[in-house]
């Protein structure tokens, strides 16, 4: 078909198709076109999704924690996000974010486990706020690294007291993984179910504030108050 003829063509069709609703122009051409139709319009729909993925811009994240039945007030998160968006260099509030991500963990659910564990796993996820029974749950799926691997060892004497270890029972290793910071000024502000609150890392994102830094900054955040 020379290009004269398949303007007509397409001038032809587009006369049938102009007055149709979607769903009768999706049966008309399904109808008369079978296949070819539905492999072109797949075509074109894939067109135009490359096309505003390359084109819209994505959301930067310069920070992101998980807490896992622990809460804070509105001003508590309100203050970090902020502190945290100026100390991390943030210039853009409507492309840049600094984000808190809320779980509830009330029964073992392998579900709600596994969809977290995505996110960690993915290098979303900075640091992991929880209560005895989250830490419990979640601890065996190895969602905290190794705190020997992230901590200096001038911080490591520091908590020593306060770490919960892990049991690796095919190399026998025990080792740290959280913290308990119960007794805390910070614990003060969160809420959370029993006596204990727990902070451990992924340890797998590529962000500049650190495990220890960010440590730091919540043990100052209430500091004197």
């Amino acid at each position: 078909m020379d290009n004269k003829h398949a303007d007509q063509g397409y001038r032809k069709l587009w006369k049938t198709l102009k007055d149709m609703t979607w769903k009768q122009r999706w049966e008309h051409l399904i109808y008369y076109y079978g296949v070819f139709a539905l492999v072109a319009i797949a075509v074109i729909i894939m067109g135009v999704s490359l096309i505003v993925d390359m084109t819209s811009e994505k959301p930067e994240y310069l920070f992101e924690g998980m807490l896992v039945n622990v809460g804070w007030t509105d001003e508590v998160e309100e203050r970090m996000t902020t502190d945290l968006f100026d100390l991390l260099g943030g210039t853009d509030p409507e492309k840049q974010y600094v984000l808190v991500n809320h779980f509830a963990l009330k029964e073992y659910s392998a579900s709600i486990i596994e969809n977290m564990y995505t996110r960690v796993a993915v290098g979303e996820i900075d640091y992991i706020l929880v209560d005895k029974f989250a830490m419990d749950a979640m601890a065996p799926w190895g969602f905290f690294t190794n705190l020997n691997l992230i901590l200096s060892p001038e911080t490591m004497k520091q908590w020593e007291a306060y770490f919960v270890y892990a049991h690796d029972e095919m190399t026998e290793e025990i080792y740290p993984i959280a913290i308990d910071l119960s007794k805390t000024e910070f614990a003060k502000q969160c809420r959370y179910t029993g006596d204990h609150l727990y902070i451990g890392f992924a340890g797998n994102t590529n962000r500049p504030m650190k495990p220890e830094d960010f440590l730091q900054y919540l043990m100052s955040l209430f500091d004197g108050e």
